[in-house]
């Protein structure tokens, strides 16, 4: 019992400082690509914790365990809203009040019930996987586009904070 209370402290220490590190290399590679700090984190810090999940997914699915997949997916999603948000807002107050972040919210209503009518009819094909993809690449075309607007967001977030 001794050994494994070590092995997860010894896990904690290394997972908090390889996430230190993880959120330096991503500042320094977003402000070489000159994006802004919301981009860095919706793109370069989203999509480097989301790999590990993509991968188990991946995997539970070539090994026939499909619901282990969609409970990952599922999963993950409540832990990042529920966790990372709520514990984010016992910190520091969030600020919403941005308009700027209705196509943001858009974007996720329409993931959220697309995932949710596949979900019901009980079939994930190549027909989701094209609506998916649909609502990626909009998404990800959307807000490199409009980096000014996403710019504001992060203004309203600051001034939050500074209250």
């Amino acid at each position: 019992m001794l050994v494994q209370g070590f092995y997860f402290m010894a896990g904690l220490v290394l997972l908090y400082f390889g996430a230190d590190f993880s959120l330096e290399s991503a500042e320094r590679i977003g402000k070489s690509w000159k994006m802004s700090p919301l981009l860095i984190g919706l793109f370069i810090i989203g999509f480097g914790t989301s790999l590990p999940e993509f991968f188990v997914s991946q995997l539970a699915g070539l090994h026939g365990k499909y619901e282990m997949s969609m409970g990952n997916v599922l999963g993950s999603n409540v832990a990042n809203i529920f966790l990372v948000l709520g514990v984010c807002s016992f910190w520091s107050t969030l600020g919403t009040g941005g308009k700027e972040l209705k196509p943001q919210l858009l974007f996720h209503f329409f993931a959220t019930l697309a995932c949710a009518i596949f979900i019901f009819f009980q079939e994930i094909s190549w027909v989701s996987l094209g609506v998916f993809s649909i609502i990626f690449v909009t998404y990800f075309i959307v807000n490199f586009k409009g980096r000014k607007g996403l710019e504001a967001v992060e203004e309203v977030f600051e001034v939050k904070n500074r209250e």
